[in-house]
């Protein structure tokens, strides 16, 4: 997220963003141009930034080509660095680079959550669904059930079945269930409340922030989105 901080308008000339080596990237704030530059924005048109306004970008890192193991993609905490150019209203110019920026690494732990299907988009108060796979990453066998926790003010909230027994899961083993989520509140949120319990030795692992999904309020403006990423990847 860039945001005016200054007393004058600014025009935001490049926001890109350089992936260690890690990683690649592709901006997905773009209708085309480079994949680490966001220069044509999707949403709205547009790059003038009045005082205290911003401005929200996303990039999408994918692990390098050549990697010999994910345990160095899992590992790594530096990520990239972000490149931003800007004009004042009296065409003096500006720039910022950051130095690294830094993630936490994820643990995998005795139970481990993974994305297996959720789209990108969805539409204010209406369910689409969240596939995920539960893996037993520890060295015995684990009876697990699935507790989909409905809190207040959240930005989702779970429909159907929200308590599952999943049964036993032997090590090394996974499952795959599917979740029926609603979006509550419009814009860029994570999905949280998904809870795993232990029943063999009554743990729970509460799973937060697991995945964001962008919330419109048009559904209109999703086929928009889903039409300009086809001829994008077409192109």
């Amino acid at each position: 997220q860039v945001q005016n901080i200054t007393q004058g308008i600014i025009t935001l000339d490049k926001v890109s963003f350089e992936p260690s080596n890690v990683f690649t990237v592709k901006c997905l704030t773009v209708e085309e141009e480079d994949d680490d530059v966001c220069s044509r924005n999707i949403f709205s048109n547009g790059n003038a930034l009045q005082p205290q306004d911003s401005w929200q970008y996303l990039f999408c890192l994918s692990p390098a080509p050549g990697l010999s193991t994910d345990k160095v993609v899992k590992t790594v905490s530096s990520i990239g660095k972000l490149d931003i150019v800007w004009r004042t209203a009296c065409g003096d110019k500006g720039r910022l680079q950051t130095s690294q920026l830094q993630r936490q690494p994820p643990s995998s732990g005795e139970i481990g959550i993974s994305i297996v299907s959720v789209p990108s988009i969805a539409v204010l108060h209406k369910p689409f669904p969240l596939v995920i796979k539960i893996s037993n990453n520890s060295e015995r066998t684990l009876e697990l059930q699935l507790d989909l926790e409905n809190q207040a003010y959240t930005n989702f909230m779970f429909t159907g079945v929200v308590n599952t027994m999943l049964g036993l899961l032997e090590p090394g083993g996974s499952i795959k269930t599917k979740i029926d989520v609603i979006p509550e509140s419009l814009g860029l949120q994570y999905i949280t409340g998904i809870k795993i319990r232990d029943l063999l030795l009554g743990r729970d692992y509460l799973h937060s922030d697991l995945v964001q999904v962008f919330t419109v309020k048009d559904e209109d403006l999703v086929d928009v989105i889903d039409l300009t990423a086809a001829i994008t990847t077409g192109a």
